[in-house]
């Protein structure tokens, strides 16, 4: 099974259900990182142009798939 990042906003609608599908993973043994981004909403990911979380959110992706890889 692959491994997961999953990011989400504190303002985010679907946050509890991130966080179950985080636990889930970890219960199975799926390689996953869960990581809840303050003052953001859901899809927060599309504003890199207005918001410093989305860039961040994008590069601590790109660090944790790296490491998952061993690169």
């Amino acid at each position: 099974v692959a491994a997961l990042l999953h990011r989400g906003g504190l303002d985010d609608p679907l946050r509890d259900d991130s966080a179950t599908l985080a636990a889930i993973c970890e219960q199975y043994g799926t390689p996953v990182r869960y990581e809840v981004f303050e003052g953001v909403i859901h899809a927060f990911l599309h504003y890199t142009k207005m918001l410093d979380a989305a860039n961040d959110a994008l590069e601590h992706g790109a660090t944790f798939y790296r490491e998952q890889l061993g690169l």
